[in-house]
């Protein structure tokens, strides 16, 4: 029996001493400082070079951009033997650089100046979307941020969510079509 008590006592020691040493590690983590105040930057976009159209992955193969009086277009040309071959961006870089567009709001202002559109061929127009006031070219859903340096043809695009049924023949084949894009790259 004091066999048993000599043990008992001593492991009864042993998890105080045990506890002790947590309790007081423990204190020193939650009481020590940490000086550097300097903020930590937010996550870096990952651009992955694609397009999803209507659920479909495809490859950016490149990307050119062209200026017409004072209006840019950026054509992203895709990977072959896909759902599209073109995927058209216009813009006005002084206007809609590092500003989240929102593809659902349309005005007369310059700041709808914009527009998306995707073919598979010269005629054959899978959707067209503006941000000019035209409820036959409107998305349903969908942002936009782009920034397009003219000068070095230096370009970013994301458009996430993007879900629009052009209902006019000419500017889109009637079906409903969803798509986002993840680019960075230099056009030609």
């Amino acid at each position: 029996m004091k066999l048993n008590n000599l043990f008992a006592n001593a492991a009864s020691k042993a998890l105080a001493l045990a506890a002790a040493v947590m309790m007081m590690g423990m204190m020193f983590t939650a009481c020590s400082s940490d000086n550097d105040d300097t903020p930590t930057p937010g996550p870096t976009p990952n651009f992955t070079n694609t397009v999803t159209l209507d659920a479909e992955v495809i490859k950016i193969e490149k990307s050119v951009l062209t200026e017409k009086e004072g209006i840019y277009t950026l054509d992203l040309q895709l990977e072959s033997g896909k759902k599209a071959k073109n995927i058209y961006i216009e813009l006005i870089p002084s206007i809609h650089n590092d500003k989240l567009i929102k593809l659902t709001e349309q005005t007369d202002e310059e700041a709808g100046k914009w527009s998306i559109a995707a073919n598979n061929g010269p005629l054959n127009v899978l959707f067209t979307g503006k941000g000019t006031i035209d409820p036959l070219c409107k998305f349903s859903s969908g942002t936009m941020k782009l920034n397009v340096n003219p000068t070095t043809k230096e370009v970013n695009v994301t458009v996430i969510d993007g879900a629009i049924k052009t209902s006019k023949k000419l500017l889109g084949d009637k079906l409903p079509h969803t798509i986002s894009i993840s680019y960075k790259g230099t056009a030609e």
